[in-house]
């Protein structure tokens, strides 16, 4: 029994050793896809000369700019490359946030709400099922040194131990679910932030461009009107 528990164990940390080099791996390849797809903060000349920061914040301080700053009188291919180099990538954030989580994919967004309710998430999660693992191991250490077969019908720290590792491994699935989707939501808002206030159209036209309305009056006759569209708030 004792050389059957001696395996089990060196077992584990041959496993423990393998797996290290997985997150390990999966943390550098994805430091390198965080540096590629990262836009980081585009500085931007108004017509007056004012030198005006965009990107690398939070959406609230991203509306605070777009009210404090004025872009109707930069040209819109300069709008147009502005908004390329500061809107969020939603792809590779949603992909870190399901596959490695704990608040990456929301951090490089500069999301850190985001970055924090996936950090606890998954910190949470995973303590869960390494005290679940924990808990068996010394359960079967123990039922195997007085030759009890395992898993046994009556043993309250296996109960305790299996719900640990069902909890954990469902809140597990349930935090990846939602870092999955979170960047995608805060990333649209963050981009449909920044359109409006660079006058930019969803389909990517100019929407601070000057349009002839026609305007039907009273004495039969039709005015045109010159009109444009200009964020407020």
């Amino acid at each position: 029994m004792k050389r059957t528990i001696l395996l089990i164990v060196l077992f584990l940390l041959v496993l423990q050793s393998a797996t290290a080099l997985v997150p390990l791996s999966m943390s550098l390849g994805s430091k390198i896809i965080d540096i590629a797809t990262h836009k980081g903060k585009t500085q931007v000349t108004l017509q007056d000369g004012q030198l005006v920061t965009l990107g690398g914040s939070r959406i609230g301080k991203l509306k605070q700019t777009l009210l404090e700053y004025s872009f109707v009188d930069l040209p819109f291919d300069q709008r147009l490359d502005v908004y390329q180099q500061s809107s969020q990538n939603l792809l590779w954030p949603s992909v870190k946030g399901a596959l490695i989580g704990f608040g990456g994919g929301s951090s490089i967004q500069g999301d850190w709400v985001g970055g924090l309710v996936g950090l606890i998430a998954d910190t949470a999660s995973a303590t869960a099922i390494g005290t679940g693992l924990g808990l068996m191991f010394i359960d079967m250490i123990i039922h195997g040194m007085f030759g009890v077969e395992y898993p046994p019908d009556d043993s309250e720290l296996y109960d305790i131990s299996k719900a640990l590792l069902i909890g954990g491994a469902i809140g597990l699935g349930a935090s990846r679910v939602l870092q999955a989707t979170w960047p995608l939501i805060y990333g649209s808002r963050y981009n449909s932030t920044l359109r409006k206030g660079l006058g930019i159209d969803k389909k990517g036209n100019d929407a601070f461009a000057l349009s002839i309305i026609p305007l039907p009056q009273a004495s039969g006759y039709m005015s045109l009107v010159v009109a444009t569209t200009i964020p407020i708030g």
